[in-house]
């Protein structure tokens, strides 16, 4: 087993990594001609007995985005983004590095304080998609590149690869709390991640059923021929028998939640920033209380939230994503015997959230102080 951290809060001290030899541990993201990979297929391809399992994490679509990709992207696309002219997008591009804190936690306040018209506001949604779509064709270039070296030894055709993520991205969508950001609010766009998997036997399709996180790892097993041990702990469902087959597989629930403004965090961030921009998601959420999180349940088509996007009374909402994917239509019915399930269901997630949370409170910091701002700061969360 191998692991190359791309991601400063992604690595061996926060337990990723686990049962990865030291030696095969690597501070950086995973490239095509890293000496040690390479020398990981040499011995695929000449040693029929050895197998490796190597995996990477890469922290190239975060924000605040990155112009530095947009040329090459513009040159593979030339159709992309070409109604922006270059200096639109050095003028927002360099706005947003400058007020991006401000622009994802308080975006009213900061669009006032900055004196955005309707019109530049537009303009700057249009540049900053136009650079976050530049950054995923990278994140594609890099990934591409490793998956060529693969082809490139005869070993696609035995190769299990999959591709997934921890989040997606939130840009600019009216009516969302935060915007350009990926946490606090249980959007659509954050919680639909991709799921992409290459495996021999497997035919081209794609699975319409509900799938959740802790499904991948079964899933990869279950493709390799591997059985889970009934008492290794392993949570999730192997979905390889249904993916082979074609078929809906088990109708799975998935469940989320939004985190805590830790104390310790928080107080990195607002030392580092404007105060103000950190006021809108102090509204929101006021302390590092856990009741204060979101919850939400996904069930075929239909999702079940307990929220206050105002910072007011809680909400009890269901929105049906194939009617309506950006969740503008409450549809939830307190005497719908449906509802009321799934919305028990949920709150009983949450009660079981809050108590294991309260269970091992003591163990709030998970890294030493240096090196969280040093996490935070690679982010680009605190300057």
């Amino acid at each position: 087993t191998f692991f190359w951290a791309g991601h400063p809060m992604a690595g061996p001290a926060l337990n990723y990594a686990q049962g990865v030899a030291r030696a095969n541990q690597f501070a950086r993201p995973l490239r095509a001609d890293d000496v040690r990979f390479v020398e990981i297929l040499d011995r695929v391809r000449s040693d029929r007995n050895f197998k490796a399992f190597v995996m990477t994490n890469f922290t190239v679509t975060h924000s605040p985005y990155q112009t530095s990709r947009l040329a090459r992207f513009r040159n593979r696309y030339p159709q992309e983004g070409r109604a922006i002219p270059a200096a639109t997008v050095e003028k927002y591009a360099r706005l947003h590095r400058r007020n991006h804190l401000g622009l994802s936690w308080n975006t009213a306040a900061t669009i006032q304080r900055l004196g955005l018209t309707p019109a530049e506001v537009r303009e700057l949604k249009d540049v900053l998609e136009l650079l976050y779509r530049s950054n995923v064709s990278e994140l594609d270039r890099r990934f591409g590149a490793v998956v060529s070296a693969v082809r490139a030894r005869g070993l696609l055709e035995e190769s299990l690869i999959l591709f997934t993520a921890d989040h997606g991205e939130l840009l600019f969508r009216e009516g969302a709390p935060f915007q350009w950001s990926h946490s606090m609010q249980l959007a659509r766009e954050v919680l639909n991640v991709p799921l992409l998997i290459r495996a021999p036997g497997l035919k081209p399709g794609i699975h319409e059923g509900v799938t959740r996180s802790i499904d991948v790892f079964p899933t990869m097993m279950g493709l390799s021929g591997i059985p889970v041990p009934e008492a290794s702990g392993v949570p999730g469902v192997d979905l390889s028998e249904a993916l082979v087959a074609g078929e809906p597989g088990p109708d799975l629930r998935a469940y989320s939640h939004t985190t805590i403004l830790v104390r310790s965090v928080f107080k990195r961030m607002h030392s580092a920033g404007r105060r103000a921009d950190w006021e809108f998601a102090r509204a929101l959420f006021p302390s590092e209380d856990p009741s204060l999180i979101w919850v939400a349940l996904r069930e075929g088509d239909t999702v079940y939230k307990i929220r206050r996007p105002d910072g007011g009374d809680w909400r009890r909402e269901a929105f049906d994503l194939r009617r309506d994917p950006w969740e503008a239509r409450d549809l939830f019915d307190a005497a719908d015997p449906g509802h009321a399930e799934a919305m028990a269901r949920l709150s009983d997630y949450k009660a079981d959230l809050l108590k294991t949370y309260r269970e091992g409170e003591e163990a709030e910091r998970l890294l030493p102080a240096e090196r969280e701002a040093r996490a935070l700061r690679e982010l680009g969360y605190i300057r």
